[in-house]
């Protein structure tokens, strides 16, 4: 840790270092039991799902209170792990502009509030910690001149501001609007490095003080619950004048810090690096297997799932999963199909051609989603997100839920949006109440009007929760559905997605998912061959069938055959 500790802070190496293992001390004194209980790390009852603190409401009932009441009926026993995304007062961005990382926002509830649910469910927070909001204490106590704060921000002089403008123009932006957002200070303007909005300020991780404040935020969340914990925007955080300031060195050595301080003082902590980047960046932030992320998300299957959906071919998905190993027994890739943000398709670049991307994005249009471009350089764009909800994106139920079968079936855990797991449409009343695309999928439920949707057996949100359900109960009760069980794709036709699993021990499983329209014959004789049975039985529907003739698939039929 003290050889990393130098990379990021030469000069105060020695004196960071004993702070860290005060912190990490203090932190063991408090919470002697939070040990390695020498479990495996992951197993196939992993599955997380996300959602927003205020995701399901009831009036003048504080939200925590409300989504444990709905995660104990409707995903207690599916769902072992639920990913609250930002629920820190903020003041814009749904919660990622955070106004202090300590407190709950008060329309939540508070930390009391949080402990009943971490009885049913390990929770999963998210530590912003690229920027915070300009309405934070920091930042004000910033702008006030307070000298304690004046170096946590990033912050230029109107000529230094000038001095710089050639540097400015390398860094990575992944937005239209200014690198540097204009601030009155109590002495002067100053111009303040503003990544993603001129309400988010990037804090400034070369004051180590700022870094050190970051690691006693992140044991207090562990120290409330969480069981893991993600990195948001990791990849922005470290900044080098000169360079695009983006997917640095120091980012990596960084995380691996933080990983070395959960190591020693919450070993049973996951952390999670939440980059949007192509596969091979992606992928670095593992580390060496053992020294960085646990879980890197697997972005790239948002919109190869949806082409392959929309194509009724999977045989680009299915040529690129091929390529897809896990790194070691302590890693492993998180398997979404959207997220809160919405399809991210840059991490799909190069896999998917511009001509197919475009073909997504003009479907996703005419279902009334929204795409989103950013400046590619060169007076280019590129699509960097598109903005729709799952369900709408592929519309019949048995397609949609065939998408999410594949999700599931890959090696890693899976991430469920609640969205997704209640089959929610386009929420396009509230793009035109908020005014920015991505509410199209951000839509929030009234308790009592959603239970009544769900145990409607004639509603569609009913008949693709409880399809939704089934897939995750026969899920995890099966091994060979664990993150350390082995992979391999088959080929057995371009209309059919085939993922088998296996072991050590000479067990398999066979994830077979139509993804077209078309009622399908698998040669039966290539099912032998790779599993090696005579005779097997579909875990979802219990049916035993011998393998003499070939499988006939139905439409997005799914089978899992064991």
């Amino acid at each position: 840790m003290l050889k990393k500790i130098k990379r990021l802070y030469p000069k105060q190496a020695d004196e960071v270092y004993k702070k860290v293992q005060d912190i990490i001390e203090d932190f063991k004194k408090r919470n002697p039991t939070q040990a390695d209980d020498g479990q495996p790390l992951f197993s196939e009852k992993d599955t997380i799902l996300i959602c927003y603190a205020d995701h399901v409401q009831e009036k003048n009932v504080a939200t925590f209170k409300t989504m444990r009441k709905f995660l104990r009926k409707y995903a207690r026993g599916i769902i072992n792990k639920v990913h609250f995304l930002p629920f820190y007062p903020w003041s814009s961005d749904d919660g990622f502009s955070v106004k202090n990382y300590y407190k709950v926002n008060k329309p939540y509830g508070d930390w009391e509030d949080i402990k009943p649910i971490v009885k049913d469910f390990g929770l999963m927070f998210d530590c912003v910690a690229n920027h915070m909001s300009a309405e934070s204490e920091w930042f004000q106590k910033f702008l006030a001149g307070d000298e304690k704060y004046q170096d946590y921000f990033i912050a230029f002089s109107k000529e230094e501001y000038e001095k710089n403008k050639e540097n400015f123009a390398k860094v990575f932006r992944p937005r239209k609007q200014p690198l540097l957002t204009l601030f009155k200070t109590r002495d002067s303007q100053k111009y303040v490095w503003t990544t993603f909005s001129e309400d988010q300020v990037d804090l400034n991780f070369s004051n180590p003080e700022v870094f050190l404040e970051m690691l006693k935020i992140l044991l207090f969340y562990a120290e409330n619950g969480a069981k893991a914990i993600r990195l948001d925007a990791i990849a922005y955080a470290w900044k080098k004048m000169g360079t695009n300031c983006f997917d640095l060195p120091e980012a990596h050595i960084f995380v691996q810090i933080m990983r070395a301080v959960f190591n020693e003082a919450a070993p049973h902590v996951w952390v999670i690096t939440e980059t949007v980047l192509p596969h091979k960046e992606n992928t670095s932030y593992f580390g060496n297997g053992h020294n960085e992320a646990h879980l890197v998300y697997h972005f790239q299957l948002e919109t190869l799932l949806l082409h392959t959906m929309l194509t009724g071919d999977s045989s680009l998905a299915s040529s690129w999963l091929k390529n897809v190993k896990r790194v070691s027994e302590e890693t492993g890739y998180l398997n979404l199909s959207v997220s809160h943000d919405g399809i991210h398709t840059i991490p799909a670049r190069g896999i998917l051609s511009k001509e197919q991307m475009q073909a997504i994005a003009e479907d996703c249009e005419k279902k009334g989603g929204k795409v989103l471009e950013r400046d590619a350089g060169n007076n280019e764009t590129e699509i960097y997100e598109m903005n729709i909800t799952y369900p709408s994106a592929l519309g019949k139920i048995n397609k949609y839920l065939a998408s999410q079968s594949i999700q599931l079936a890959l090696q890693g855990v899976p991430l469920i949006y609640l969205n997704n797991l209640i089959g929610a449409d386009n929420w396009s009343e509230g793009v035109e109440k908020l005014g920015y695309g991505r509410a199209i999928n951000r839509e929030k439920f009234d308790y009592k009007k959603l239970s009544e949707e769900l145990d409607d057996a004639n509603s569609r949100k009913h008949k693709i929760f409880y399809g939704y359900k089934k897939l995750l109960d026969a899920r995890i009760k099966e091994p060979l559905f664990s993150p350390l069980a082995e992979q391999k794709i088959l080929d057995l036709c371009s209309e059919v997605m085939a993922i088998l699993r296996f072991d050590d021990n000479g067990n398999n499983l066979l994830a077979m998912t139509n993804v077209s329209d078309k009622e399908l014959k698998v040669d039966v004789e290539k099912i032998k061959k790779e599993t090696l049975k005579s005779s097997v039985t579909d875990i979802l529907s219990q049916e035993k069938l011998k393998l003499e003739e070939d499988i006939i698939l139905k439409p997005y039929e799914i089978r899992w055959l064991k």
